[in-house]
């Protein structure tokens, strides 16, 4: 099983205090006659950002792993719940890579898996895991 970049953590980390900061800058300009309302959304906010900086998203990335092997993509995941995706090689039609620009700033992309019916999306790889990936399936192909 091969892990996701480190990167990864960081990325999902800038992308939630991008994403907090608008949320607080709406809602102190949406509640800004009502000071308890305020101070109990802010108190939530502050909380939400914590449990998702501190837990959430290092868990995800100590879970999220994928394996090329025994004729198959196999993708395991998920932080209150394990999910495990899997695609036969010979299904595989092509695989794509994206990227946003936050992405592109830190090195990083996802690759998409499309098979014959659905699609399997790994988050966060590097330049080197995602030339590994298309090798392997290329090997199996």
């Amino acid at each position: 099983m091969e892990k996701i970049s480190k990167k990864s953590v960081l990325l999902w980390r800038i992308r939630l205090c991008v994403i907090m900061t608008a949320a607080t800058v709406s809602v102190l300009v949406v509640f800004e006659r009502f000071v308890i309302v305020k101070e109990l959304v802010m108190g939530a906010a502050v909380l939400t950002f914590l449990f998702f900086f501190f837990f959430y998203y290092p868990v995800k990335y100590n879970r999220l792993c994928y394996s090329v092997e025994n004729g198959r993509v196999c993708v395991i995941g998920g932080v209150f719940y394990r999910t495990e995706r899997y695609a036969e090689i010979k299904n595989i039609q092509y695989i794509g890579f994206i990227a946003d620009p936050l992405q592109r700033l830190v090195g990083l992309r996802g690759a998409v898996i499309f098979t014959s019916g659905s699609k399997i999306y790994i988050p966060c790889l590097d330049k080197q895991r995602a030339k590994n990936l298309l090798e392997k399936t290329d090997k199996m192909l």
